[in-house]
């Protein structure tokens, strides 16, 4: 059995090795913009000393809308020199396409246009294959067009 918590955790140290530990926005050539947002207030959970939350979204235009699909909500801890990761909960999923969505709580309950059924382990497995996607398949981190890093938290 795959150690998800470390996957994780690898996968999120990737990401800021690369976009530094406030986060940013990065493009590719014919694919959804990845952005990752840093926040020192929770905006969708409650906080306690030393931990973020992280806005991670894959996000583009359709037909005039801005649509993502992932957005994850992670609340995380950094070392004390804030530069890494060593600690991360994933507490919320929501992924839109046109004509449907889906969302699934830090509870693992899926909900969608047909009701909610819960899926022990949906958001964990889903945050593990969406990291291997930025950091391993798509060029993301190798061969960017754009990279906007940000300087503080948002």
């Amino acid at each position: 059995m795959r150690d998800r918590s470390q996957e994780i955790l690898d996968g999120l140290n990737e990401i800021f090795r690369f976009l530094g530990v406030y986060g940013g926005i990065i493009t590719i050539d014919e694919d959804w913009d990845f952005s990752l947002y840093v926040h020192d207030e929770g905006i969708w959970n409650e906080l306690e000393s030393g931990e973020y939350e992280i806005e991670m979204a894959s996000s583009t235009g359709i037909n005039g809308d801005h649509v993502v699909d992932p957005l994850f909500w992670i609340v995380v801890k950094f070392d004390e020199a804030h530069e890494k990761v060593v600690s991360a909960k994933a507490t919320g999923y929501r992924s839109e396409w046109p004509g449907g969505w889906m969302e699934i709580d830090k509870d693992n309950n899926v909900y969608d246009d047909t009701g909610v059924e819960h899926m022990e382990g949906e958001l964990e497995e889903r945050l593990c294959s969406y990291l291997e996607t930025i950091t391993k398949f798509r060029p993301y981190l190798r061969n960017p067009v754009s990279v906007e890093r940000f300087d503080q938290c948002s």
